[in-house]
C-alpha cells in the first residue's frame, strides 16, 4: 500500500536567482545556506568546475541584504523578516573569497 501524500510534503519553494544553485538536499529545506557554501561551493569548484551555482547563491544572499548591511542567515524563503545572522554573514564573506579564488571573476567581486 502506498503512502498518502499530503500538501505539506511538497517543498517547491523558490530558492534563489538563476537556474542553478547549491541548496540543502532534497529531503531538507532546500534553502541557500551560507555555511553550506563553505563545503558545497568548494566541492563544486573542484569536482565540476561549477562557479555559476555559487554566483547565483551569493547574488541571492546579497539581494536580501538589509539597509544596514546585514546579511540573511539563509536565502529565501528562510530570510524571514528582520532576522539577520551574527555569524552566518561570515560564511557569506568566506564564500565570496573562495569564489574569487576559484573563478578569478574580479568584475563580480568588485
Amino acid at each position: 500500500m502506498g503512502r498518502a501524500v499530503s500538501s505539506t510534503w511538497l517543498n517547491d519553494a523558490g530558492r534563489g536567482s538563476g537556474a542553478a544553485s547549491l541548496v540543502d538536499g532534497a529531503k531538507r529545506d532546500r534553502w541557500v545556506w551560507p555555511g553550506d557554501l563553505g563545503i558545497s561551493g568548494l566541492t563544486a569548484y573542484v569536482s565540476t568546475g561549477d562557479t555559476l551555482s555559487v554566483t547565483n547563491d551569493l547574488n541571492t544572499l546579497f539581494a536580501h541584504q538589509n539597509s544596514a548591511g546585514g546579511l540573511p542567515y539563509a536565502g529565501p524563503p528562510g530570510d524571514v523578516g528582520d532576522i539577520f545572522s551574527d555569524t552566518y554573514h561570515l560564511w557569506t564573506l568566506k564564500a565570496v573569497i573562495d569564489y574569487f579564488l576559484y573563478s578569478g571573476d574580479r568584475s563580480w567581486v568588485i
